[in-house]
């Protein structure tokens, strides 16, 4: 598969750039916690010149367990070879419990997918920080 040169690196044809949001709370109306995520992703995919073409959301749901429909959907495309790099607001919207977010990250860096946080700077392919640095 070709190569593209893109703002974030090298990244493969046909594959597509995510963002993931996470709230342990459901919205009433009027702005919630996911909706300021999803403003900072694209914030993020703004200053980067990228495009966010899936967009995984999580509402209602603890980051203390893995039984969540948006993430085990991400990380089934992510193995399916659909995403190269995903976006996240902060690690904590992926897990509140260290040893699962030890297990996705695990993950994510198997199937080489650059995970980027905007909170902490992290890069998951070691272009911004590593979060184990």
């Amino acid at each position: 598969m070709e190569s593209l040169r893109h703002p974030l690196g090298y990244m493969k044809k046909d594959k597509i750039v995510a963002g993931y949001c996470r709230s342990a709370s459901v919205s009433e109306g009027g702005s919630s916690s996911v909706d300021e995520q999803k403003k900072v992703l694209r914030q993020l995919a703004k200053d980067r010149r990228i495009v966010i073409r899936q967009l995984y959301v999580d509402e209602g749901a603890s980051g203390m367990t893995p039984k969540r429909t948006a993430l085990k959907r991400l990380l089934r495309d992510c193995e399916d070879g659909k995403i190269s790099t995903v976006l996240i607001p902060s690690l904590d919207r992926i897990a509140r419990d260290s040893r699962l977010l030890a297990v996705v990250l695990y993950i994510f860096r198997h199937l080489n997918i650059q995970v980027i946080s905007v909170k902490g700077d992290m890069d998951s392919l070691g272009k911004l920080r590593q979060p184990w640095d």
